[in-house]
């Protein structure tokens, strides 16, 4: 979240300690965009071998893995102007041969965009319509309501 608010806002208050209480609420001053691109760095090299490489199922585009993290890294690198950093790290995505391009074919926007996690894929938000989430029955209107 932080890789977004600098690039939104440049300078942002930047927090590396947990609030475990409400004594832990202060008021923090802006940290330079270079300090918070600097702790996104940090951060990331620290996720990197910790990450699994894969989760054995569909479940690798839905959840963070080490080549997620690593495309993180390459988009970092490159906001920085990094671009040796951007090409490691876009270096250990494709030499794990778990990603590629979908050969061009009538159905290629369907297997991207409907069907999903895709060969090209890295990450993407897993949706089904067959879970609702539980408040949908609450808040939907019923089908005899109708506005004009």
């Amino acid at each position: 979240m932080y890789f977004y608010l600098v690039r939104s806002f440049g300078d942002v208050p930047l927090k590396i300690k947990s609030t475990s209480s409400d004594e832990d609420i202060v008021q923090l001053a802006k940290s330079t965009q270079q300090e918070v691109l600097t702790q996104i760095v940090k951060d990331l090299a620290e996720a990197e071998p910790n990450a699994v490489t894969t989760y054995g199922d569909v479940r690798d585009k839905g959840r963070i893995t080490r080549y997620t993290v690593n495309t993180i890294q390459a988009d970092v690198a490159l906001w920085m102007e990094n671009y040796p950093a951007a090409i490691t790290a876009c270096d250990k995505v494709i030499s794990s041969r778990r990603f590629g391009l979908i050969a061009s074919s009538a159905a290629w926007y369907n297997i991207l965009y409907r069907t999903g996690n895709s060969n090209e894929s890295i990450f993407e938000i897993q949706f089904s319509q067959q879970k609702l989430n539980p408040f949908y029955t609450m808040h939907a209107l019923p089908a005899t309501r109708r506005y004009i």
